[in-house]
């Protein structure tokens, strides 16, 4: 890049880089990447390899960009959760109730994350477990039947989504109440058969709501678009394009088209 074509990197071209071999699970590389840098490493860097070591359940490197993202007194409450999470992953169980503690301390406090979705002109919000809605027991009972559907399709729920330190049943229950689905559910009920439906996150979606959805999509023949903290998610029959806006603010399509 520097000889070839005369442009000095800046920071944010190793941005990229991390943020791409991270995806690539290349780990230790974009780590030395980091360290040889010719310029301070920033919180966006780390962030980064923070979060493709959640990618990829590395609780090693994770605690080493974390460790640096503390160090440059970053009062971001999604990096102590997202260390949180692996630690729970991992059955660290200890780490998981120190790193929460820190986040106490420090006064950082994140609301629940929700999803909204707009039907009839109208937008409805939902949270984690959410009982306030005025129809939910026949939100709650439209889970029930899309769960049998799903059964039969092959979904399984990665429970290791989950992180606390409660039995298999537990997590299935606070998985399956995830407000994405909660959003999915109602928006099934109110709309009409094959009209698109539309959700935005307050949060990113985790692995298992991507599943979820993409089978939700097939069973229902439902065009859904979700617009988490990063992304949009795009599903249609098995069909998905992503458009991912990484840590380092680029952008990058991803195509997965499944015919099976």
């Amino acid at each position: 890049m520097k000889y070839e074509n005369g442009i000095k990197p800046t920071i944010q071209h190793y941005g990229c880089m991390v943020d791409l071999m991270g995806r690539a699970g290349m780990l230790n590389e974009a780590l030395e990447l980091v360290n040889g840098m010719p310029m301070v490493p920033n919180d966006v860097l780390w962030r980064g390899l923070l979060t493709a070591c959640k990618i990829h359940s590395n609780v090693e490197l994770a605690e080493v960009a974390a460790k640096n993202l503390f160090q440059l007194n970053s009062h971001n409450a999604s990096d102590y959760l997202t260390l949180s999470n692996l630690y729970a992953k991992a059955q660290r169980w200890e780490d998981v109730a120190s790193t929460r503690t820190r986040l106490a301390e420090e006064g950082l406090n994140q609301e629940p994350g929700s999803s909204s979705v707009e039907v009839k002109r109208e937008v409805f919000k939902f949270v984690s477990q959410d009982k306030s809605h005025p129809q939910w027991e026949s939100v709650y009972e439209m889970l029930h039947q899309m769960e049998w559907q799903l059964k039969f399709e092959g979904y399984s729920p990665d429970t290791s989504q989950v992180s606390l330190d409660v039995d298999e049943e537990e997590k299935r229950q606070r998985l399956s109440t995830h407000s994405q689905k909660l959003a999915i559910a109602f928006a099934l009920i109110h709309t009409s058969q094959h009209s698109p439906i539309r959700i935005v996150r307050s949060v990113r979606m985790c692995s298992d709501c991507h599943t979820y959805t993409k089978f939700i999509s097939t069973i229902y023949e439902r065009e859904i678009t979700v617009r988490d903290r990063n992304r949009f998610h795009h599903f249609k029959k098995w069909n998905l394009l992503c458009e991912i806006t990484g840590e380092s603010g680029c952008s990058i399509f991803f195509f997965h088209i499944n015919f099976n």
